[in-house]
């Protein structure tokens, strides 16, 4: 199983933003991780340390932040000028000693930048999973919270409407990796991670990344069927039209195929 990506110590979003001057001074090349130089081009921003996905839409650049903290927080930001429109913060409780599966929870500053609070969500987790959905709507992944979260986008603002909870599902014992790999002696977590909304927009597709788990969510009854997949599932996307869904499996050698109507695994690539 592949290791997990490389922190950075200052996180930066870089995004072209529309309108923005060929004329302007071009910001400093930054070295990645990897050594390799980025050298982007027009609007440059801080983000808080590990953003784990960003989404555009409707004018709007959502982030999420702080994927190895106990502070993590969803910021919208204009797509125009990059300048911050909107925080929702989230404080994991006590009892969460990781923020991530095989990651310790950093116990230091989180690199918050000084931006308005619009709300704060006690006890609750954000992964990396982000999508956006009809009418304004922006859906993120709980993670050790195990649900998935429903926002509304309106005039800049962001608005918690819904949660849908989300629960651990046994899988086979000969499927790696063969029992459950998080805290035994805690309750055990489905572990939403990736998350994209179906054709129609009624439909949530999410990965448990502890359950080897496919989750599809009815946006509007709030009822959830599951089917197992590959060893922890970790992205999803829509495939061959929005007819199947295709699961990167993180702990096996390839992606599971799912015929999404039918709602039956296809095979492996």
């Amino acid at each position: 199983m592949s290791s997990k990506p490389i922190a950075l110590t200052v996180a930066s979003l870089l995004l072209l933003a529309r309108g923005a001057s060929a004329a302007s001074a071009q910001p400093t090349p930054a070295e990645l991780p990897s050594g390799r130089l980025l050298a982007p081009v027009g609007v440059l921003v801080s983000t808080p340390n590990f953003p784990t996905q960003v989404v555009v839409a409707e004018g709007h650049v959502a982030v999420l932040n702080g994927g190895a903290n106990k502070r993590q927080s969803l910021r919208l930001y204009a797509a125009d000028d990059l300048h911050t429109l909107a925080v929702i913060s989230t404080l994991l409780g006590k009892s969460h000693a990781t923020a991530a599966p095989g990651a310790n929870v950093a116990q230091g500053r989180s690199g918050e930048l000084s931006a308005p609070v619009s709300a704060v969500i006690p006890n609750q987790s954000l992964f990396q999973g982000l999508s956006t959905g009809a009418n304004g709507m922006l859906y993120a992944t709980g993670g050790a919270s195990d649900d998935l979260l429903a926002f509304a986008m309106h005039g800049g603002t962001l608005t918690l409407q819904r949660r849908y909870a989300l629960h651990w599902q046994a899988f086979p014992r000969t499927q790696y990796p063969y029992q459950y790999a998080g805290n035994q002696q805690q309750t055990r977590h489905f572990y939403p991670d990736s998350v994209v909304i179906g054709p129609g927009g009624t439909h949530a597709y999410v990965t448990g990344l502890l359950a080897n788990s496919l989750a599809r969510v009815n946006l509007v009854s709030g009822a959830v069927r599951y089917l197992n997949v590959g060893s922890y599932p970790f992205a999803v996307a829509l495939a061959d039209g929005g007819k199947r869904l295709v699961v990167s499996d993180w702990g096996g050698n390839g992606v599971s195929v799912i015929d999404r109507a039918a709602w039956k695994v296809l095979g492996e690539v």
